[in-house]
């Protein structure tokens, strides 16, 4: 018998990976189906309201410097950012790109982008100009930030571009320009539609033109909600942010997260081993997100021996599982790490592991959280309760399609006959990604769904 797993909530089974190829359908939801009292529509500004609730507290704090963002701070100079896009002439739904590493100011221009309503882009400064261009191309970015590491690059863009290049002092100069609309006495609007896109990452898997995935607002409540229930994040909190800030989980792993929580980021301009150990022994680390990679440098240093890892009470991993090996020698030192599994298109988080289910189930990527569903179907479509192997299938209703040029009109994925049939359909999307790995990564939106190749089974 042919099994499909397809995710839609919390279920109570685990999934291992395993050596047989299968199919995974992504759909995800910050808000539920349906229509109604229900659903929800709007969500608050998370930057406005935290300067509301703490406005004290520390949001952000730059490693190398040490300066240090409260929650107020951060939300004046976010708010300041916005009136400095509007003053250049940017109208909603236009595309901000942004090249540079690490930093608070990525944050800034992040939540500026969305209270003026526009799309920010980050863009890979690991990428050639070749690589670069066709993306900065496909979404029009009317503006290109970028920091002082980056600026040869950014350069080299803006000859190909009509993108007007704006080095990160040209951006403090332009929000020191104005004032901030609520100092104007101009009150912004501060809730955001749950589906209005706010930015967009581009990724092609392992293969093919990298396309934009598009990040909501609602996607981000949805990750934070899937995270706290994951990880038990509070405002007490404490991270390191050095993953990638143009890979989903330099934002959403878990920095944004643990911001709407009202918790605390010490931001490193990128991974380097030893600052990492010093702020895990320091105790500003409570909770710490890597892929294996980052793991493999741990352990390989000369200080894994002697480090005190128990101040970080939580550890997650996913990019990749965990190798055995690693996940043993992490536990030789107290500390169990809990692989998870999710995706860009699925904003990112649907699965990961309980600490206390670590030990017990290595390899396993744990349960889908609270905003995913999972189901084990036939391949008529029919509910199948004894599955030792399955394809994994998941699907987000909240996120919305990405087309192949992205300043065109987003629309919802045309439904054909054969897709009204789950196993019809599956068979259908099964062989689209057996031909084009990245035709099965434009799929973000509400109503659409995503199928990309993975390997599970059930324990």
């Amino acid at each position: 018998m042919s099994v499909r797993l397809v995710s839609f909530g919390p279920s109570s089974r685990h999934l291992t990976p395993i050596g047989r190829t299968g199919t995974v359908e992504l759909r995800w939801s910050s808000q539920p189906q349906g229509t109604g009292p229900a659903d929800m529509k709007t969500i608050f500004d998370f930057a406005a309201k935290r300067a509301a609730l703490s406005p004290d507290r520390a949001a952000f704090i730059e490693h190398g410097d040490g300066r240090e963002l409260t929650f107020a701070a951060f939300n004046t100079r976010a708010e300041r950012c916005a009136t400095a896009l509007e003053r250049l002439g940017l109208s909603a739904g236009e595309r901000v790109a942004i090249l540079c590493h690490n930093t608070t100011t990525f944050f800034e221009i992040l939540f500026g982008c969305g209270k003026a309503r526009l799309v920010l882009v980050p863009l890979n400064w690991r990428q050639t100009p070749a690589e670069l261009i066709p993306i900065l191309a496909d979404c029009g970015a009317r503006i290109l930030v970028h920091d002082d590491a980056t600026a040869e690059l950014a350069t080299a863009l803006a000859r190909t571009s009509d993108a007007r290049l704006i080095s990160f002092p040209e951006y403090e100069a332009l929000i020191a320009e104005g004032t901030c609309s609520d100092a104007a006495g101009l009150r912004r609007e501060t809730a955001w539609p749950t589906d209005r896109v706010w930015y967009l990452l581009y990724t092609s898997g392992t293969t093919g033109r990298p396309k934009a995935v598009i990040q909501t607002v609602g996607m981000a409540l949805a990750n934070a909600v899937n995270v706290q229930q994951a990880t038990g994040l509070t405002g007490d909190d404490r991270m390191a942010n050095f993953l990638p800030l143009f890979h989903t989980a330099g934002i959403n792993l878990h920095t944004l997260p643990l911001f709407i929580a009202g918790g605390v980021s010490t931001v490193l301009p990128r991974f380097e081993v030893d600052p990492l150990l010093d702020l895990i022994a320091e105790g500003r680390v409570t909770i710490l997100f890597g892929v294996p990679a980052i793991y493999q440098a741990i352990s390989l240093s000369p200080r894994f021996a002697t480090t005190d890892f128990l101040p970080v009470r939580h550890w997650g991993c996913g990019g990749a599982p965990l190798p055995e090996s690693l996940i043993r020698a992490f536990l030789v030192k107290g500390v169990r790490v809990c692989n998870g599994m999710g995706m860009t298109e699925t904003g990112p988080t649907v699965f990961l592991m309980d600490p206390e289910k670590a030990v017990e189930k290595i390899g396993s990527v744990g349960k889908p959280q609270l905003l995913s569903e999972v189901r084990l179907i036939d391949a008529e479509g029919g509910d199948s309760a004894k599955v030792r192997r399955a394809s994994c299938s998941s699907a987000a209703p909240t996120s919305r399609q990405a087309t192949s040029t992205t300043r065109r009109p987003l629309r919802p994925r045309s439904r054909t006959t054969a897709g009204s049939n789950p196993a019809t359909w599956l068979a259908a999307m099964r062989r689209a990604t057996t031909t084009s790995s990245t035709a099965s990564r434009t799929c973000t939106s509400p109503a659409a769904r995503m199928c990309i190749r993975r390997r599970w089974r059930p324990c």
